[in-house]
């Protein structure tokens, strides 16, 4: 048996900086240059996933492609900077991920893989400047992100089961 299966979906986000000064390096206050600002996006995610059983066997292989976007969060946006309320991007995230999945009796094992690029990853910094003051920053960065995972799952009765897995 071959199944294709998707989704789709649209985020709207919203903020407002309602900050009239922020702390500069001294820590005095200071005129915020994004107060009253408005920040709104609309951010499309979707995937495909291919499966196939394999004949004779209890075994399906998968392939999927997936397209992820995530708008900054509180944190990103007010405490990476002055300028990051104004700069920082919404993240964007393509993966391409593979496996097979057993299932026989009380028996459920997988093996998969994943490789997928962030595009804008939101990096946060942490540091101190001259005066010893705690300070951080949010950049975007595109990174490269892989991985995968082996594991199986055994059902002793009704109530208990065991689980091991190795992940990547």
């Amino acid at each position: 048996t071959t199944r294709w299966i998707g989704g789709a979906r649209l985020d709207r986000a919203e903020t407002k900086d309602y900050r009239q000064s922020i702390s500069s390096m001294m820590g005095m206050a200071t005129p915020n240059p994004t107060a009253g600002q408005t920040r709104s996006d609309t951010l499309p995610s979707g995937f495909v996933r291919y499966e196939h059983d394999l004949s004779g066997s209890p075994a399906t292989l998968y392939a999927g492609l997936g397209h992820a976007a995530r708008f900054p969060d509180y944190w990103e946006l007010f405490s990476g900077g002055a300028s990051a309320f104004s700069n920082v991007k919404p993240e964007k995230t393509t993966q391409l991920d593979v496996g097979l999945q057993y299932s026989q009796g009380p028996l459920d094992a997988w093996v998969s893989a994943y490789a997928g690029q962030v595009r804008d990853f939101i990096l946060f910094s942490y540091g101190t400047n001259m005066m010893g003051m705690s300070r951080s920053s949010a950049d975007n960065v595109d990174a490269r992100i892989m991985g995968g995972e082996l594991g199986a799952t055994y059902r002793l009765n009704a109530n208990w089961k065991t689980d091991a897995s190795l992940a990547y």
